[in-house]
């Protein structure tokens, strides 16, 4: 009988999954009432259990509701929206707790006590190893001129995510990393705004049934549409050492030395600046439009110094808003004055 009821619970825990067994809000919710009233049991019965026994369950029933409050706050930055998808390593987890409930049903008696060891382990064993692994990772990449992912997209499990996250805050309080967070989110909006006035949407819905030709302005807003995503703008942020950021500006300076104006997308073709390491992939995605965020960073102080001239750059390009030029460039800028040019004579 026993285990025809541990059976019926599971199946029944199993088919309200994801929103009940696998969110880490409700589940730890549910495990606090669980293991509350399985120690006040245990607590009643006393008289029949020797003293490691109930004191063993009672540290280990403190822990596992430690653990279960920690989830409940840190469900966000600990594991995965469980709207979008679950988290593996909660799953794991869960399916420990349900594990261990079922083996403690199937054979009673002193092996109630399983049922509050899964979250201690994880708590205790599980995460320290996450972290550290996250950690000597982040070492090795620190060794490197290469860019470094930012911890919204360094890896497929979103709790290393969390302790990396941590390491890289920390080096950046210290100021041994620099961030393009900033400048992403600045030069999203900044784009977004371009883009709207390029392409309002009440025009783009009467050009849907005009001739094919305009229908390219529909499909390049799309174009730049999904390049604006939050996702997409996402997989543009990055860190680098900070050694290799102050090397941004030499190495753009002796560049541009002897070049007139340019945009951001020429700039960041430039084969000589690929020892600033732009072709690089970043993050689980791969990206490579990492760098020219750490562009428009490091010349923003140069620009507001009178170092570089800037331009708005307008191409009909939303994803292409600046174009720079250093003002101790050997290449002078063309001539306005007709009497210096004849070409431009009336």
């Amino acid at each position: 009988m026993q285990i025809i009821i541990a059976i019926v619970v599971v199946i029944i825990l199993m088919a309200t999954g994801r929103f009940l067994l696998f969110s880490p809000r409700v589940s730890s919710i549910f495990y606090i009432v669980f293991i509350a009233s399985i120690t006040i049991i245990i607590a009643l019965i006393g008289d029949g259990l020797s003293l490691p026994y109930t004191l063993s369950v009672f540290v280990l029933a403190v822990v596992s509701i430690f653990d279960s409050f920690r989830d409940i706050k840190l469900r966000n930055e600990f594991y995965k929206d469980i709207s979008i998808t679950t988290d593996k390593l909660y799953v794991i987890k869960s399916l420990c707790c349900v594990a261990m409930v079922f083996l403690a049903v199937v054979v009673p008696g002193q092996t109630a006590i399983l049922i509050f060891l899964p979250r201690p382990i994880f708590l205790l064993i599980v995460q320290p190893c996450i972290k550290a692994s996250a950690s000597k990772d982040l070492r090795g990449k620190l060794k490197s001129v290469l860019p470094l992912p930012h911890e919204s997209h360094y890896s497929n499990l979103q709790a290393k995510n969390y302790y990396y996250g941590i390491e890289m805050q920390k080096l950046e309080k210290a100021g041994k990393v620099i961030s393009n967070v900033e400048t992403v989110s600045e030069e999203g909006n900044l784009r977004r705004k371009k883009l709207d006035g390029l392409y309002p949407e009440s025009i783009i819905e009467k050009l849907a049934d005009m001739a094919k030709g305009d229908k390219e302005v529909k499909e390049r807003r799309k174009a730049a549409e999904a390049a604006l995503t939050s996702s997409s703008l996402t997989r543009s942020k990055a860190y680098i050492c900070k050694n290799q950021y102050e090397y941004y500006p030499q190495l753009i300076n002796y560049v541009m030395s002897n070049k007139g104006f340019y945009s951001l997308k020429d700039m960041m073709k430039f084969e000589e600046l690929e020892q600033l390491r732009f072709s690089h992939p970043v993050g689980l995605d791969n990206s490579k439009i990492w760098g020219e965020f750490f562009v428009i960073q490091a010349l923003k102080p140069l620009v507001a110094d009178g170092t570089y001239e800037h331009d708005d750059f307008n191409d009909h390009d939303p994803l292409d808003n600046h174009a720079y030029r250093y003002a101790q460039s050997t290449v002078k800028m063309p001539s306005t004055n007709a009497s210096d040019d004849p070409r431009l004579a009336l």
